[in-house]
């Protein structure tokens, strides 16, 4: 017999805070600036091919930074 303690799980109180810590992972990587983008550039006279090739560059330049990183 051991002289431990009981394998019973710790809890913890969910207060506020834990909740906004909830809603913050779950909505930090959304992108709701992207149709306004898209529409900000069609605006602007760029056309579809364009917008591609803009959205293609920010993503060879961003991710390759990412890997950096880590």
């Amino acid at each position: 017999m051991s002289g431990g303690r009981s394998p019973k799980r710790d809890t913890f109180n969910k207060d506020l805070q834990y909740y906004k810590f909830c809603a913050y992972g779950f909505l930090k990587n959304l992108r709701f600036y992207e149709p306004f983008l898209m529409l900000f550039f069609l605006e602007k006279g760029l056309t579809y091919f364009q917008i591609g090739g803009l959205y293609a560059a920010r993503e060879a330049f961003i991710k390759p930074a990412r890997f950096r990183r880590d």
